[in-house]
């Protein structure tokens, strides 16, 4: 299932280096009702506001402003009329932005709040989501929410029926709201952080109502809510940086700010893309291993046989086979890969005469040269492993071993399979005594897996 929502044709795009503050689920409701919870922090709202329109800050409203599943518009209004007018000010100086989450959804219909909106924030749109700069997606989340999704009518139901149970004395219930359930709360973060890391964005969201600040890697923060006694979380964005703050009515009873987290925004999507194709390459090199042999052998002859065993183990264990993508050896180790559906990676010459990769190859990348095949053959591997070859396997050897002595590629185990090159092993001992830090021989496939599990832990 692909956890998203459609992206608006011209979504609304506000510039990367302007101070914003992002609020969400503040759910206001009707004043003084034991239904609702914002009216206790309606005052430190208010307070709030007139310290970010004093301090020339963009308002970004990030979903369920309003609470419609329990309260009518007129209600919310009429009881929140003061903080309508500071919002009305933001409006005049074209900087306030709002969205719309599941539960005030119906603001997305200019025809349903254009009534009583109109007199504070005359014109507004509630949007589905909001970019800052070309990177930055500010939308509710309730989209990466399956209960949302699947039960959106049954769950208002339920919340409507609930409000007059509260009205009785039964206790604050909403199943709308999965800040009660931990893991669900994880599920939904993880969902989202995958989409933009998917789809290239950081994104800031509410919903589930818990303040999140994810600074490694910088993809996802929640601002938190407004519907906690006292305090009400939101996220500032300043001079490139992030900021979690938290608004709370201090032991003198005055109205405070305090800042709870801060991190460096990653600027541009360029620069984000690049952060995502680090850490890609990161991920998978942990699970790539190179194999260099022999495309002489047939099927049925025993290294031909061996090399299938060892792409079998290979794939068994999770590990992504890279070869030369041609017969023999290299044939076998991506059959043996296919057995066991795992993944089998052929770089090849586009100027070979013998043209495109095995059969069993499930990504075929073409070389321009030798010289280009034997880099991207050597680039982004956790292991190497040499089987028996001739003089094009002996080459490989000697130039990836003078690559790792001299730093210029990263350090990676270099295990030989049997004792078909022992002769050569003792030479590169004798030209380096650092060489035994990284050869290692094995006799078997089976002692070769297990010794690369062992060796990049």
């Amino acid at each position: 299932m692909d956890w998203s929502f459609n992206m608006p044709e011209h979504p609304v795009h506000l510039p990367a280096d302007g101070k914003y503050i992002i609020f969400s689920d503040l759910h206001r409701d009707k004043f003084r009702n034991k239904a609702g919870n914002f009216w206790y922090n309606k005052d430190l709202y208010i307070d709030a506001l007139s310290y970010y329109l004093k301090n020339d800050y963009t308002l970004i409203e990030n979903g369920d402003g309003e609470e419609l599943w329990q309260f009518s518009l007129r209600e919310i209004i009429n009881s929140n009329y003061e903080i309508y007018e500071i919002m009305g000010k933001f409006h005049k100086k074209k900087r306030l932005f709002l969205i719309f989450g599941n539960h005030n959804i119906d603001m997305k219909f200019r025809l349903f709040h254009r009534y009583w909106s109109d007199k504070y924030i005359s014109g507004v749109n509630y949007e589905p989501m909001i970019m800052i700069g070309d990177h930055i997606i500010i939308t509710h989340g309730h989209q990466w929410d399956l209960v949302y999704k699947l039960g959106f009518i049954p769950i208002s139901l339920i919340v409507r029926f609930w409000k007059y149970m509260e009205y009785l004395g039964f206790g604050s219930f909403d199943p709308s709201i999965p800040a009660g359930n931990p893991e669900h709360v994880d599920r939904i973060d993880k969902r989202i952080i995958k989409w933009g890391k998917d789809y290239g964005y950081i994104m800031i969201c509410g919903h589930t109502h818990k303040a999140r600040f994810k600074p490694v890697g910088r993809w996802y923060f929640n601002s938190g809510c407004g519907t906690v006694e006292g305090r009400i979380t939101g996220l500032e964005i300043e001079n490139g940086k992030i900021s979690l703050i938290r608004w709370y009515v201090g032991r003198d009873g005055r109205h405070k700010k305090t800042t709870l987290q801060r991190t460096r925004l990653i600027r541009e999507r360029e620069s984000l893309k690049r952060n995502l194709r680090s850490k890609k390459m990161k991920i998978e090199k942990k699970n790539i291993v190179t194999v260099f042999g022999s495309s002489a052998p047939g099927p049925g002859e025993e290294e031909y046989e061996q090399a299938r065993e060892l792409g079998r183990l290979l794939a068994q264990n999770g590990f992504v086979l890279k070869n030369g993508g041609y017969g023999g050896t290299m044939e076998a180790g991506a059959k043996g890969a296919a057995e066991e559906n795992g993944k089998a990676v052929g770089v090849t010459l586009s100027s070979y005469n013998s043209g495109r990769g095995n059969k069993f190859l499930t990504r075929e990348i073409v070389a321009e040269s030798l010289f280009d095949r034997l880099s991207k053959l050597m680039e982004h591997s956790a292991a190497f492993v040499i089987l028996p070859g001739s003089t094009g396997t002996l080459a490989e050897i000697s130039l990836l071993i003078e690559l790792i002595n001299k730093g210029m590629i990263e350090k990676a185990p270099v295990i030989f399979l049997g004792d078909y090159w022992d002769e050569q092993i003792d030479i590169f001992r004798k030209i380096s005594p650092e060489i035994d830090k990284i050869i290692l021989r094995e006799a078997s496939p089976e002692e070769v897996v297990k010794t690369i599990k062992m060796q990049i832990k």
